[in-house]
């Protein structure tokens, strides 16, 4: 399956400007493989140890939003979320990898580590191609599917928040090694099946401006 998805760039966290890309998996497999990852000035030694200041702006950089917005004018907030095209799972609890990708049932995913993993603790961000979008409203449900299969090892803060912004990978200085990506190839997860036992009836959101560019644009 290569449906086009719909995401949101932003050059680093303090940026209020949306921009508003769609592409396929393939193009956002390219974007958490490493191959654009960024590099903080910090050993992981001193980045364990800084203050959560310095340590928010190492990790600072190109970041997304897995959602389509309603104005790519406007704010960036669960009210502006208009579709969400992907689901993100941020698994900072130490599971192995293995543990990881048995929960996910052979879905297709992609799971790069994020900046503070370390083999002794590792970390997990998991990204998983929705077989059609859903809205944005609903995505904290189709977390909650998935916090149950994790059995609460999943980062509730990001999953509640259509508006979340996630970090492209990176790391510190002397970590690049640590690194690790996959890709799971599988079957798209169908958030909309999962949703319909549970969703009462729709009501349309509203129309998203057209702000969209039809191919990704590395910021």
């Amino acid at each position: 399956m290569n449906r086009e998805l719909t995401i949101n760039l932003l050059p680093s966290c303090k940026d209020s400007q949306l921009h508003q890309q769609a592409g396929t998996w393939e193009d956002i497999l390219q974007l958490l493989d490493g191959s654009h990852m960024s590099v903080g000035s910090m050993t992981l030694n001193e980045y364990q140890h800084a203050s959560d200041e310095q340590r928010k702006a190492q990790k600072d950089g190109t970041c997304w939003i897995p959602c389509s917005v309603v104005d790519v004018n406007g704010n960036r907030n669960q009210a502006n979320m208009y579709e969400a095209h992907l689901l993100v799972l941020d698994i900072d609890t130490g599971l192995p990898l293995d543990d990881v990708k048995a929960r996910l049932n052979s879905l297709e995913a992609a799971i790069h580590s994020s900046f503070s993993h370390t083999p002794e603790h590792p970390k997990w961000r998991v990204v998983m191609p929705l077989k059609e979008p859903i809205p944005a409203s609903d995505l904290a449900k189709l977390f909650d599917h998935f916090q149950e299969r994790f059995g609460g090892e999943l980062d509730a803060s990001c999953g509640h928040d259509s508006a979340r912004l996630y970090y492209l990978p990176a790391c510190p200085k002397d970590a690049r090694e640590l690194f690790h990506f996959e890709h799971m190839p599988g079957e798209w997860l169908d958030g909309q099946a999962l949703l319909a036992d549970c969703a009462p009836e729709a009501v349309a959101p509203p129309q998203p401006d057209i702000g969209t560019t039809d191919i990704f644009i590395y910021i």
